[in-house]
């Protein structure tokens, strides 16, 4: 908290500053987050207000953002790749023009042309080992550039089975994968 304290005063805000968390009713927890959040803020001089908005407002915003309009300082966004491929989780993201716009959610503005390099190589590669590389080499850079996201909650899923039943797999973004399973005689 001290450490926090000092930055807020080197960065020119000795007595901390007013913000705003927009977030919407439409995430399980959305506005118990926020107010988490601007708890936190406030032990360090950030007063931090909650503007809950409701979900066709908040998803025009975030998906038909512009710099001219989009002004939220702090806000809660569920994210989720729909595949389980490494493009699908960072192009979006942090792309400065996505290949789809329709999936560009670059909501912090983040620019780099080495990362931007890197996704159009890794999106136009189908060789495993060299996407591996190619991917890596991206979440060494966002680790060390650290743009405007914080990831600050995962949903928990429960999976009930029976040893009646095999070939049930949960996959890495927390789906359940029932394509293979078979009840047991």
């Amino acid at each position: 908290m001290e450490a926090a304290k000092e930055y807020l005063a080197l960065a020119g805000y000795p007595d901390g500053f007013e913000t705003t968390i927009v977030t919407t009713t439409r995430y399980a927890y959305g506005v118990e987050m926020a107010e988490y959040l601007a708890s936190q803020l406030e032990l360090i001089g950030i007063k931090a207000n909650i503007e809950v908005i409701e979900w066709s407002v908040y998803s025009d915003a975030i998906y038909n953002w512009d710099r001219s309009r989009f002004d939220w300082p702090i806000f809660l966004m569920g994210n989720a790749p729909s595949s389980m491929d490494a493009d699908g989780g960072m192009n979006p993201l942090f792309a400065t023009v996505a290949p789809d716009a329709t999936y560009r959610r670059n909501y912090g503005y983040y620019e780099n042309e080495e990362v931007d390099a890197l996704l159009k190589e890794g999106y136009s590669t189908a060789d495993p080992a060299q996407r591996q590389e190619i991917y890596t080499r991206l979440q060494e850079i966002l680790y060390t550039e650290d743009p405007a996201a914080v990831y600050l909650y995962v949903g928990a899923k429960t999976v009930a089975s029976s040893t009646k039943v095999s070939g049930i797999v949960m996959l890495s973004n927390g789906y359940v994968d029932f394509e293979n399973a078979v009840v047991l005689k």
